[in-house]
């Protein structure tokens, strides 16, 4: 045997180990992407109810802010209404007392309105404290 040969055999006792070494990394490496592979699936798995559930709770915010906007709106167009009502009875109140002649029953229903009124703003203001 000549140190060729010997050299020969060493060249192939190598390649062979080279060959299950990487056999054994590429089994690893396998089983590692697997495992990978698994994890994501798991994740998106648990992740898509939650981004349901984000939805549906962004769709109820909205419906939620809708609704308020609706009531502010609400409660806007009845303080106008209110004012506008105050003021035509501020009118009514000096214009039956600017008349020459001031009837009693005229007054008598400007003081049962006022009456009225403040019984309604009382009763608001109940209701609005809650």
């Amino acid at each position: 045997m000549t140190l060729l040969d010997i050299l020969l055999v060493i060249l192939i006792i190598a390649a062979i180990a080279l060959c299950v070494y990487l056999i054994i990394s590429l089994k690893n490496m396998n089983e590692t992407l697997n495992s990978i592979q698994n994890d994501i699936h798991n994740l998106s798995e648990k992740t898509i109810p939650i981004l349901d559930n984000l939805d549906d709770t962004s769709k109820r915010i909205n419906q939620i802010a809708a609704k308020a906007e609706n009531h502010f709106n609400d409660f806007s167009n009845s303080i106008e209404n209110f004012r506008d009502k105050i003021y035509e009875i501020g009118n009514d109140f000096t214009a039956s007392f600017s008349s020459p002649k001031s009837d009693k029953p005229q007054v008598f229903g400007l003081i049962k309105t006022l009456s009225g009124i403040s019984k309604g703003i009382f009763a608001f203001w109940r209701k609005l404290k809650g």
